[in-house]
């Protein structure tokens, strides 16, 4: 595989385009079986021990994950050059191409969304590994209408830029970190995918992300997640998901994640 500027790339895999752009994350396909996959290169200083520690330590507890809503890895792979993480190159439709190809969606659907990246972080959470950049682009729509959170791992290869990241970073901080962080930035998915509205666009530094065009049964929900204070969010996924369950059949009806799944597909 050639590589950006020479770095190291891992041997048995073909090269097919960038994933980022700064060329840390590919699409490759194995030379022996023509499996396309994804890997993700750890971008940090040559000796740095602690990150590759920590890149490791994530790979491996995400490997143990067993949640169909999370996209694993298949392999971890590590050198004397460097380290990377080699997953599965998942089916669906991230959900940013959906939104910037046909807006907001239906509220059912974002909610239904949101129930899966919620299940997914859940799982996460509990081997003790956070995602690090949930948004639109990492949450990917399958054929069936369900939500499969794929990117783990991404805030350690590539520092997103702060046009992209900034807006789905709880109040205050300058990246994520950790279970509340990966909370925060799915509720501010959930908004936009309810709005079509990008955050930050009219102001980057605006928090919370304004709500207000988010639909009234759900707009309570969204401020939830979306709060201000730490204190006044989600102590944890399985909490948000209970408030999700108890916003959808209060707004919607007993039957909302069926029309949510007939709407995605």
């Amino acid at each position: 595989m050639e590589g950006q500027g020479g770095a190291w790339q891992v041997p048995g895999y073909t090269r097919i385009r960038e994933v980022s752009g700064d060329g840390r994350v590919v699409l490759a396909r194995h030379d022996d079986d023509g499996t396309e996959v994804v890997i993700g290169y750890l971008d940090s200083p040559p000796g740095d021990e602690e990150a590759v520690a920590r890149f490791r330590a994530d790979a491996r507890l995400l490997a143990s994950v067993d949640e169909p809503r999370v996209v694993r890895p298949r392999e971890y792979v590590e050198g004397e050059e460097g380290a990377a993480i080699i997953r599965e190159a998942a089916e669906g439709e991230p959900l940013r191409r959906i939104l910037d190809r046909a807006g907001p969606l239906p509220p059912e659907a974002a909610l239904a969304l949101l129930k899966d990246t919620l299940l997914g972080l859940a799982a996460a959470h509990r081997a003790g590994v956070a995602h690090g950049d949930v948004r639109p682009d990492h949450v990917l729509v399958t054929a069936d209408g369900t939500g499969r959170l794929a990117g783990f791992g991404v805030a350690h290869l590539v520092r997103s830029s702060a046009d992209d990241a900034g807006p789905y970073l709880p109040p205050g901080e300058e990246r994520a970190d950790g279970p509340a962080a990966d909370l925060y930035a799915a509720a501010v998915t959930f908004a936009e995918a309810l709005t079509g509205e990008r955050p930050g666009e009219a102001d980057r530094d605006r928090h919370p992300p304004p709500v207000e065009h988010v639909p009234e049964p759900l707009r309570e929900l969204a401020g939830y997640g979306t709060a201000a204070r730490a204190e006044d969010r989600p102590e944890s996924a399985e909490r948000f998901l209970e408030r999700l369950a108890e916003a959808a059949a209060a707004g919607y009806g007993a039957d909302w994640e069926e029309r949510g799944r007939v709407a995605l597909r």
